[in-house]
């Protein structure tokens, strides 16, 4: 039978071989240097809106048709006041287009709503139905 010292030196040897273990752990988090991935960096077009030119702009194209053959996908959206943009998905590239500014040169995005986005082309209109996160 085992007495009250053998069992003592046991329990002290394997909380010491425990402390050990997580002594070179801790010392090998601290001395190991983490890498950092540098990332290309995204330009966003800064959108200067005249709100007198604003208004003018808007009432003709109420009159204009509505186009519904749009060749982007909306994944993803952020509609408020201010800032408000989307995120378009053609084949595998996807861009994000703020208020006021034009996807690839063509499509300029006038307003975005949680139940409408409205692209602009010259003349053409495309108010496309939210459906993300639906």
């Amino acid at each position: 039978m085992l007495n009250i010292n053998k069992i003592k030196v046991i329990i002290i040897g394997l909380l010491t071989a425990i402390s050990l273990l997580l002594i070179l752990i801790y010392a090998q988090i601290l001395f190991t240097k983490p890498t950092f991935e540098t990332f290309d960096s995204v330009e966003i077009p800064s959108v200067n809106i005249d709100p007198g030119t604003a208004l003018k702009s808007e009432q003709p194209k109420s009159l204009t048709q509505a186009k519904t053959d749009f060749e982007y996908k909306i994944i993803g959206f952020i509609a408020g006041k201010e800032g408000s943009s989307v995120v378009v998905k053609k084949g595998n590239k996807e861009h994000v287009v703020v208020v006021g500014s034009k996807l690839d040169g063509k499509y300029k995005l006038i307003s975005v709503t949680r139940n409408e986005i409205i692209f602009e082309d010259g003349s053409n209109v495309y108010k496309i139905k939210n459906l993300v996160g639906k």
